[in-house]
């Protein structure tokens, strides 16, 4: 088969024979070499140096790092514990105003005379715990609490009743048990952001402050849905209004961008309708 290839052909692939074998010849001698030579004295200190623990690690991204920096502690205490709090706590956390320790001391007592009626009310279950259904407690407390069913699902967040669901509704939900599973409250937990957070919170707000800041060309009211003016316009909580429809959502009076309050339901209202608003849902 060979000699039927033309000479040119048969002289290219000797060549490359030789070329392979030449190659491999030298590679062998160069590992040889290699094997059989004695370690330089770095390459023995390197190779039999003990490694650091901190070698071992990897180091972390700029990212890793800046985002365990934005988690800044947060506390949570009672009014209690955060009236007996020293001063380097109130240094490191934010200062309570006295509408959230208001807030705050009105759920205690509410929740607290929420356990009294279950007790009056209810029944001892095999377990010697108070039981009461939600119908017969809504009818006998309807005098005394002014949102029976948010009470309810604020005292379950902390452990003090127990019953199915979510939230309870008069007529559907009337034959619900409610198990009272703790005789005392401590009271309710008040998040402190730290001071390291409300220091970002205020710079950024420097860098957008003003009536304008945030105005786009063509936006629409989040109410209305009409275009959107300069002059007529209102930014609050990353929404566009415009100043006829920036009322409260509660009691329809009108606001303004220097005195309104966004409910932990995102929703717009003044003082008192924020007020009342986040008793009823604490």
């Amino acid at each position: 088969m060979c000699h039927a290839l033309p000479c040119c052909l048969r002289f290219l692939m000797c060549g490359a024979c030789w070329l392979t074998m030449h190659v491999d010849k030298r590679l062998c001698t160069v590992l040889g070499r290699l094997s059989t030579a004695p370690a330089s004295p770095a390459s023995r200190n390197w190779s039999s140096a003990p490694v650091s623990p901190n070698r071992l690690s990897v180091p972390s991204s700029p990212r890793s790092a800046s985002s365990r920096s934005m988690q800044s502690p947060t506390l949570l205490q009672t009014v209690d514990e955060y009236l007996a709090a020293d001063a380097a706590d109130h240094h490191s956390f934010e200062i309570l105003d006295d509408r959230a320790l208001e807030a705050a001391r009105w759920t205690d007592k509410e929740i607290r005379n929420l356990i009294g009626e279950i007790k009056r009310l209810g029944s001892p279950d095999d377990q010697g715990r108070s039981c009461v259904d939600f119908g017969v407690l809504f009818e006998e407390t309807a005098n005394m609490f002014d949102a029976l069913s948010g009470l309810l699902k604020t005292a379950k967040k902390y452990n003090v009743v127990e019953f199915a669901g979510e939230q309870l509704w008069q007529g559907r939900d009337d034959r619900t048990q409610i198990i009272l599973v703790a005789d005392h409250f401590h009271g309710i937990k008040i998040r402190r952001r730290s001071t390291v957070d409300l220091t970002a919170i205020s710079e950024t707000r420097k860098s957008t402050r003003g009536f304008d800041s945030g105005f786009v060309p063509g936006s629409k009211c989040s109410i209305c849905d009409n275009t959107v003016y300069q002059t007529d316009y209102v930014g609050a909580s990353g929404k566009v209004f415009c100043k006829k429809c920036f009322r409260c959502g509660g009691c329809d009076k009108k606001l303004s961008q220097a005195d309104y309050n966004v409910s932990r339901d995102g929703g717009i209202r003044c003082h008192k309708c924020h007020t009342d608003y986040e008793r009823a849902h604490f």
